[in-house]
């Protein structure tokens, strides 16, 4: 879910800040600017966002009268995973989006040029033409998004100590809690060993599926 939302909406922002509007440095800025924030720092943020009694979620909610849909979100293991998945998304998305800003900026004018002439306009040159020409980077988002989903562990140990009951407790987390709170070394070290064997079969399997 996290590589299908960053790339959808990276890709989006991309092409929204590439376009002719004005303003783009500073939208720019303000799409990119969690990226550098720290990860900790987000997770306490959105952990107080999230919070059932005093959290802005639940507030707006009952704001606009949907009280029904308020939730205990980090502590209800239905909803826990995608709020952190949602927080993942919101950090991320503005570097995802950076790659492909730089991608599409390096295309060549007289090709979008050439393409209007022939008759693409707005979603098919976006299809035909800009998609195509960003493959490379498509790729290279897919690897980078997939490896950090797989070694994730700050801002879920930030937001949720991988509770409630193990529903959030990835494997990065589960390294941690085997390696430093049981205190059982080697095991640790297979985990971390299966970690890079994991990061590696999924450069690879994207590489060859990128490979035409």
């Amino acid at each position: 879910t996290s590589i299908v939302l960053q790339q959808f909406f990276g890709f989006l922002l991309a092409v929204f800040i590439t376009s002719k509007i004005k303003g783009k440095e500073f939208f720019k800025n303000v799409f990119f600017y969690p990226a550098v924030i720290a990860s900790v720092a987000v997770g306490l943020m959105w952990t107080f966002i999230y919070d059932p009694k005093f959290g802005l979620l639940n507030g707006f909610l009952r704001l606009i009268g949907l009280e029904s849909l308020q939730r205990q979100w980090l502590f209800e293991q239905s909803t826990a995973m995608w709020a952190i998945t949602l927080v993942v998304c919101w950090q991320y998305i503005g570097y995802t989006m950076i790659l492909y800003v730089a991608a599409i900026q390096n295309i060549p004018r007289d090709i979008f040029e050439s393409a209007r002439i022939d008759g693409a306009v707005g979603w098919r040159l976006i299809r035909y033409m800009t998609i195509p020409l960003v493959k490379p980077i498509i790729k290279v988002n897919m690897i980078l998004i997939t490896v950090g989903s797989l070694k994730f562990f700050d801002l879920v140990y930030a937001m949720t100590r991988g509770g409630p009951a193990h529903s959030t407790s990835v494997l990065a987390m589960h390294m941690y809690n085997r390696s430093f709170r049981q205190y059982e070394y080697g095991y640790g070290d297979a985990l971390a060993v299966v970690l890079l064997i994991m990061c590696l079969v999924a450069t690879l399997v994207i590489n060859l599926l990128f490979r035409k």
